[in-house]
Formats: structure tokens, sequence, C-alpha cells
């Protein structure tokens, strides 16, 4: 050890040491902000023109009641899974970037 080197810190210890920041000597980034979804109302819309199309077409088929049954229950059904798609995509998101 030279006069000029303070304790502990011999050419062997500036050699084992890591010349680059570790990932935790500083504060992880915040997540960013998940991309924004379709709004609820274009959901609506959507499902709202599938659910007008299937009872349309059932309707033409001859099956008028079933056909407005089913476009009702058509649309919710798009409705709900537009929503838990979007639900699914910020869950992985949150986990991707935890």
């Amino acid at each position: 050890m030279g006069v000029d080197e303070p304790p502990g810190d011999t050419a062997r210890d500036r050699e084992t040491r890591p010349r680059h920041e570790t990932p935790w000597d500083h504060e992880p980034r915040p997540a960013p902000e998940p991309p924004p979804g379709m709004p609820m109302r274009s959901k609506v819309i959507a499902g709202a023109v599938f659910g007008v199309l299937y009872a349309a077409y059932m309707t033409a088929q001859g099956h008028l009641v079933p056909g407005a049954l089913g476009g009702i229950l058509a649309a919710v059904v798009l409705v709900m899974v537009l929503g838990r798609l979007e639900e699914r995509r910020r869950q992985r998101h949150r986990e991707r970037y935890r």
C-alpha cells in the first residue's frame, strides 16, 4: 500500500470494482402511463352497430323476435368484451413496468 492511497483502496480493489453504475445504485424510473384505450362511447357505438347488423340479418331471415333479442345481447356482450380486453391490456402494462 502506497502512502498516497487511502486504506482499502488498493489496485486490486480498483480492478474488481465495477466501472459502471449498477441498476440498484439509482432510483427506478416511474412507469409510463398506459396508452389511452377505447373510450366507453366508442365501445357502445361499436356494440350498437354490431347489434343492429345482427338484428337486421336475423330479421331478413324471418326471425324477428330472436333477431331483436340476439342483437341486444350481442351488443351488450361486445361492450363487455371490449372493456375486459382494455382492462387486461392495462394489467399487462402494469406488470411489465413493475
